[in-house]
């Protein structure tokens, strides 16, 4: 009841109105000028794309345009909405289980990759830490940054931090 509420149609058509409709965060185009609620109302009214295209001349105006416009598009981005759920996999579901993890290697692979908090979490030893003296610079003028510059170029080694406003 809630599906058909949203989408105007039963579950097994709800990537038809997906299609109609689009998503910018997933670059699915739908077509132009149909947004949720006309959806719904031309799947209330069709059932399917396949319903509303089949009926195409029933409708009027801007929105027939775009309909014919975008009907290789609408079917693409149904194609694009689809779960695939017939996807082989190369593994038994039992190969997928989780082996319980070892401390020991989970806490050195998160040393060496710097995640010191998770690493900690494991019981590992705290990594040793070298103590960098920071000297910073506010580069405002021209004669200050040639300065920076030169003194960079002698350390052999520097960070940059830019602040922006906006």
């Amino acid at each position: 009841d809630e599906v058909r509420e949203r989408f105007g149609t039963d579950p097994a058509h709800v990537v038809d109105a997906l299609a109609l409709i689009g998503d910018t965060a997933d670059n699915v185009p739908g077509v132009r000028g149909i947004g949720d609620k006309t959806a719904q109302k031309l799947m209330a009214q069709y059932g399917s794309l396949e319903g509303l295209y089949e009926h195409l001349d029933d409708l009027k105006g801007k929105q027939r345009e775009n309909l014919e416009n975008d009907r290789e598009q609408a079917y693409k981005s149904r194609v694009l909405v689809t779960i695939k759920t017939d996807v082989a996999l190369p593994e038994s579901l039992d190969d997928l289980v989780r082996a319980p993890w070892d401390p020991e290697r989970l806490g050195a692979r998160f040393l060496e990759l710097g995640f010191d908090s998770l690493a900690a979490e494991t019981g590992a030893p705290a990594p040793e830490k070298e103590e960098t003296p920071a000297d910073y610079h506010l580069v405002l003028d021209r004669a200050t940054l040639d300065r920076a510059l030169a003194e960079m170029r002698a350390a052999g080694g520097f960070a940059v931090d830019t602040e922006t406003t906006s």
